[in-house]
């Protein structure tokens, strides 16, 4: 019992005794608690351990979050810019090999001419003959039609070689421009009347698995009673550090003026 106040009972030395500070708003006065006693220092008891009362928690494996509609996406346009590169890769393939024409010996039949000064040899056209007659330098064959032509009409073949040595290998294109270079000179020896080039054309060439190249146009002189000139020459290796040229022309300038200087072009071959 509490001396002080009977009808209370002694508080229990070993209790913590917690107040909640400042008191909850009431409708009444506001209660201060009670100061404790003279001596008195606070303490904790420890309770016995207690196991958790709560029922265990189930583990649930986590749910995997739907793939994103973006990953879809990026997958068809992965494959559609592989697919478009595979296309350019066809078509670039097949650009190449339209601009290359690769030719074996042995798919040409008639007599030939060997040019053992230029190493080159090349078709002989029915109606047409060899001309030793009007050679001149570089030029070391020729050919042309039997019949005598009308006056500046008419159709020449020559062969020649470049002259020097060529050192390094020339690009496809290097040998391209060479060609056209080598048919405008000749075609100004042939020719020397004024007029303009027309349907200039170039194009890369493999004789014999050796590198070579065309080129060919149309020359409209200025003087219109003129006929119309077609044009064509083939630039090849003939050994590894010698190129060789045949030209030819032909007037009046038609498919079927144009067929004869086409096939000696054709069947070009290295001597």
């Amino acid at each position: 019992m509490n001396p002080q106040r009977p009808d209370e009972p002694v508080p229990d030395q070993s209790a913590t005794i917690r107040h909640r500070w400042p008191q909850p708003q009431g409708t009444g006065p506001q209660q201060q608690p009670p100061p404790p006693p003279q001596g008195y220092v606070p303490q904790t008891r420890r309770l016995d351990y207690t196991p958790d009362l709560l029922p265990p928690v189930p583990e649930y494996e986590p749910v995997k979050a739907p793939k994103s509609a973006w990953w879809w996406v990026i997958l068809v346009g992965g494959i559609a810019l592989v697919i478009a590169a595979l296309a350019v890769a066809v078509i670039l393939g097949v650009r190449a090999s339209s601009t290359t024409t690769a030719i074996s010996t042995g798919q040409d039949h008639g007599p030939r001419v060997t040019d053992t000064g230029a190493h080159v040899t090349y078709a002989l056209p029915p109606a047409w003959e060899q001309r030793k007659d009007n050679l001149t330098k570089p030029f070391t064959s020729s050919i042309a039609p039997k019949a005598k032509p009308a006056k500046d009409e008419g159709a020449v073949v020559v062969a020649f070689p470049h002259g020097a040595k060529v050192t390094g290998k020339a690009s496809p294109e290097q040998l391209q421009a060479q060609a056209k270079s080598v048919a405008f000179r000749n075609a100004e020896f042939f020719a020397p009347q004024e007029g303009s080039r027309e349907a200039v054309s170039t194009r890369s060439l493999e004789i014999d698995g050796r590198p070579a190249a065309t080129a060919s146009f149309r020359i409209v002189f200025k003087d219109a009673t003129r006929s119309p000139t077609y044009v064509r020459i083939v630039l090849l290796y003939t050994a590894d550090d010698a190129i060789s040229y045949v030209f030819g022309m032909t007037s009046p300038d038609g498919k079927g003026e144009r067929a004869p200087v086409d096939q000696v072009m054709e069947s070009v071959r290295p001597a």
